[in-house]
């Protein structure tokens, strides 16, 4: 007995939609199931024709299964759910037409964008070491996600440069570790330092 085996892959945002969406028609292909999402089909009366709106209603919702499958990224539900995300609708289109309006494939604009305001990003420009930190996070995320490859020796003098003028005290022995031959504070170990600011000192 042969076991079908899925071309499915998760949904990661902006770097992998084309990739999912590719993979997703040929999953519904395989089923009968596109145009239940890529096109339209439509509903029979229940009333006059029960059988094929039997059908039509069991195919929709295995087509929304599928398409449910694919959506486990927590930033990628929060996303949709952002902009107007309705559970309670059970046409797989209605989901598949939010998912590509509000995720877009990264253009080279975009990701020049990303990078430079990463790039740009300083302590300066916000109110609390909370908030400076959220940015961070999510641009380092993006301009990963967005295939940059960012050396970890360069990031952590990045990360000290953008954080040293406001903390200056700190920043002397945040100095001296990075320079450590032994044990160089790292990108991780720098974070974890400015954490620990933003819970105890968040007005500083």
């Amino acid at each position: 007995m042969s076991t079908a085996i899925s071309c499915l892959v998760c949904l990661e945002g902006e770097r992998n939609i084309d990739d999912w969406e590719h993979r997703l028609e040929a999953e519904l292909d395989c089923l009968g199931l596109t145009d239940y999402i890529f096109g339209t089909v439509q509903e029979p009366d229940k009333e006059t024709q029960p059988a094929e709106h039997e059908i039509w209603f069991t195919q929709r919702a295995n087509a929304m299964k599928i398409l449910l499958a694919t959506l486990k990224d927590e930033a990628v539900i929060t996303t949709l759910a952002i902009h107007g995300w309705d559970r309670k609708n059970k046409d797989p289109k209605v989901l598949y037409d939010l998912i590509r309006s509000c995720i877009a494939p990264v253009t080279n604009e975009a990701r020049s964008e990303v990078l430079a305001e990463f790039l740009a990003i300083n302590r300066a420009n916000f109110d609390s070491m909370a908030s400076f930190l959220a940015r961070y996070t999510l641009l380092r995320k993006r301009v990963r996600d967005a295939k940059f490859d960012i050396n970890d020796d360069f990031e952590v003098i990045f990360l000290f440069n953008a954080v040293k003028h406001h903390y200056p005290v700190d920043a002397k022995h945040w100095a001296v570790a990075i320079d450590d031959k032994d044990r160089p504070l790292t990108v991780g170990g720098l974070l974890f330092k400015l954490r620990t600011i933003a819970i105890d000192k968040p007005t500083r």
